[in-house]
């Protein structure tokens, strides 16, 4: 009987673990699509959303480098400025 509490146990923390961590993920996921979205709306007032920044922006994975690209979408004084960001980001 004792090992299977111990196994039961074992089994509620492994579960609990995994709700947690799929928790997590999804808050992480829901922010970047935000960051995403914000940066795109930043940058569409600029015009016609050029699909090489737009794929670049929707394809980074990284919430770091998202809220990189959100700071300078805020403060870009044109599409071309925010091309060069990305440009020069590359090259590091």
């Amino acid at each position: 009987m004792l090992l299977e509490e111990l196994i039961k146990e074992e089994r509620e923390e492994a579960r609990r673990q995994g709700l947690d961590e799929g928790r997590k993920l999804g808050l992480e996921e829901g922010r970047k699509q935000e960051i995403v979205k914000d940066v795109l709306d930043f940058l569409s007032d600029f015009g016609k959303m050029p699909e090489d920044i737009r794929k670049t922006v929707e394809e980074e994975m990284d919430l770091e480098v998202l809220r990189g690209y959100l700071r300078q979408a805020h403060k870009a004084k044109s599409m071309d400025e925010f091309r060069q960001f990305l440009a020069a980001r590359k090259e590091k």
